[in-house]
């Protein structure tokens, strides 16, 4: 990796004295569970066997039904000892209509047990499957009741209103009392137990597969078969296993898990990676058979992905906003999730995975001229008119002149055609051209007294660029993303497109030996400043670094001390690491 410039520690010494350190640590206490927002006298009869226990009037994405809606619902409990047969039992949402819809042959609550009826306004009562009565829930309005197969009220709950998402269920501590839960438990018991085993049951990360990485505004990253450039959603199997992903869900909401669902045979093998094209194009034609493509978009500005298994329990999610156009989210090794300007569809979110993306994504576009290197601070390459100038390099690997007049170059690949080459611009087979990145924008280089072409925009180091080389009709041909970078670094790519930085610039020229990457500076430990008696020195070294420090001023290379440890100074001395 590049080592970046050297850092200097100026430490003046005293003759006596002291250090003192103040650490100060501070902390905070979070609390949750199923939140009981207060009793409520709600009238309710009680016959002492099968009881109306919970009940959701509305469902904003509690729970599930296997059709992946969310649909009001009813719990019942049998808090009795036995199993409890309720055929031909009735359930209404009016008090005044016994049965509105009955429980089919054979429906059976075990004891102490829990049943579930979705209110979908559908007719299911066949007990061997899922159970969904023939009217739908108000909160405010409707009175849930439950008869037996006489037609004879066994148990009835007037719904109040309830905030959206939370439910109205009996307090485990008196059967009798009825409570406003803003954390539902249905199958389960109201309870911070019952919470505990709803939500793991409802969690179906065992499976393994992984959000990677997505992108909700592709502007130039990489395009569909068709040519768009949609949003899409990388998926990553880490497991030692193939994964069948048939029926799964892809959404980005969290209340409507299997949003879109993945057609029969899909599968992610051990160690590989899905994409999937989030725009809702529907291949008609056939065309484009192995191609993924959901039913919804992606929103740069606030949003989740959620990743489902067929029930529509969550195997992952991620909340995101704000992600600019062209960059993506990425999962970091550690787990944690970064917005980057460097998206890795198909590879993994390292540097690494980048250099082969970019070299692909270049060779993928057939394109014969590169961006082959680019600096952003320019500290003493290039001198032109006493002035050391930002450049771009363009390459040639063609054995074709190319014609470059209406050709663009940009710093923002929403505008490709920022700056256009003059008419009769060419770039040679085998040539290195130079740009300079000045925003002086002079094309006409006789006239200004320059050697070379100057775009109308400059370029920023600390930012980072993203630079695009696009033909007349604006279409990219080439980009390269330089990120920031430091004085006398350059980025850039090999002649098989692959990116590289170099820390020895070759404006014009072939480029020479580079590295994917460079470490971040390396840190003392002690800050400059004015002390007493002698001190000791620790350097904070980058991970996968080795870090050469002077003691009289000078810049270090591998040549000097290497450093091991911590070390001591008894005078004034300058320090510098690298």
């Amino acid at each position: 990796m590049l080592r970046n410039k050297s850092v200097l520690l100026l430490l003046a010494i005293l003759l006596a004295g002291a250090i003192v350190l103040y650490l100060i640590f501070g902390g905070s206490v979070a609390g949750g569970g199923n939140s009981e927002t207060g009793t409520q006298d709600y009238e309710s009869s009680f016959a002492g066997s099968i009881v109306i226990n919970e009940a959701m009037a509305s469902n904003p994405g509690v729970i599930p039904a296997s059709d992946g809606g969310f649909y009001d619902w009813v719990e019942l409990y049998n808090p009795t000892d036995e199993a409890a047969d309720i055929s031909g039992w009735g359930l209404s949402d009016d008090a005044k209509v016994a049965a509105k819809w009955t429980f089919g042959e054979g429906t059976v609550i075990p004891a102490k047990g829990y049943l579930l009826v979705f209110c979908s306004d559908e007719n299911q009562n066949d007990p061997s499957g899922e159970l969904h009565a023939a009217f739908k829930l108000k909160s405010g309005k409707d009175t849930v009741v439950l008869s037996d197969s006489t037609g004879k009220s066994v148990d009835k709950l007037p719904l109040p209103e309830v905030t959206e998402g939370h439910s109205i269920g009996r307090n485990t501590a008196d059967i009798a009392d009825w409570l406003d839960y803003a954390n539902p438990t249905p199958g389960y018991p109201n309870d911070e137990a019952g919470l505990a085993a709803y939500v793991a049951s409802m969690d179906a990360s065992s499976i393994g597969l992984l959000i990677a990485e997505f992108q909700p505004a592709n502007k130039t990253t990489i395009h569909t078969q068709a040519g768009d450039y949609s949003d899409w959603v990388e998926l990553y199997n880490p497991t030692g296993s193939d994964v069948d992903v048939s029926g799964f869900g892809l959404s980005d909401d969290r209340s409507k898990p299997l949003k879109w669902t993945f057609p029969e045979g899909t599968s992610i093998p051990a160690g590989g990676r899905l994409l999937i094209w989030c725009d809702g194009y529907v291949d008609v034609s056939g065309n484009y058979p192995n191609e993924l493509h959901a039913t919804f978009g992606l929103s740069s500005f606030e949003e989740s992905v959620v990743l489902s298994d067929a029930r529509g329990r969550t195997i992952d999610a991620v909340d995101y906003s704000g992600i600019g156009t062209d960059a993506s989210y990425a999962r970091q090794a550690d787990g944690s999730w970064q917005a980057t300007a460097r998206p890795t569809p198909g590879y993994e979110n390292t540097d690494e995975g980048y250099a082969a993306f970019a070299q692909e994504a270049g060779a993928s576009e057939g394109g014969g001229l590169l961006i082959s290197e680019v600096m952003s601070a320019n500290d003493g390459t290039i001198l032109e008119n006493d002035t050391y100038y930002d450049w771009i390099e363009l390459y040639n690997k063609t054995g074709e002149t190319i014609d470059l007049s209406g050709w663009g170059l940009s710093d923002n690949t929403g505008n490709p055609l920022k700056w256009t080459f003059p008419d009769g611009t060419a770039v040679a087979p085998g040539e290195y051209k130079l740009i300079m990145a000045s925003g002086l924008d002079i094309k006409d280089r006789e006239e200004a007294n320059k050697t070379y072409l100057h775009t109308s925009f400059a370029l920023s180091a600390v930012k980072g660029e993203v630079i695009s080389l696009s033909k007349p009709d604006g279409s990219i041909v080439d980009k390269l993303n330089a990120g920031a970078l430091r004085g006398g670094i350059t980025c850039g790519k090999d002649t098989s497109g692959r990116m590289y930085y170099y820390d020895a610039p070759t404006p014009g020229e072939p480029n020479g030996q580079g590295k994917i990457a460079y470490a971040p500076a390396p840190e003392f430990e002690l800050a400059a400043g004015f002390y007493y008696g002698r001190q000791t020195v620790g350097i904070t070294v980058p991970e996968g670094t080795d870090v050469y420090y002077t003691t009289d001023g000078t810049i270090p290379d591998e040549s000097d001390a290497r450093y091991t440890g911590p070390f001591t100074i008894e005078k004034t001395t300058s320090v510098r690491a690298t």
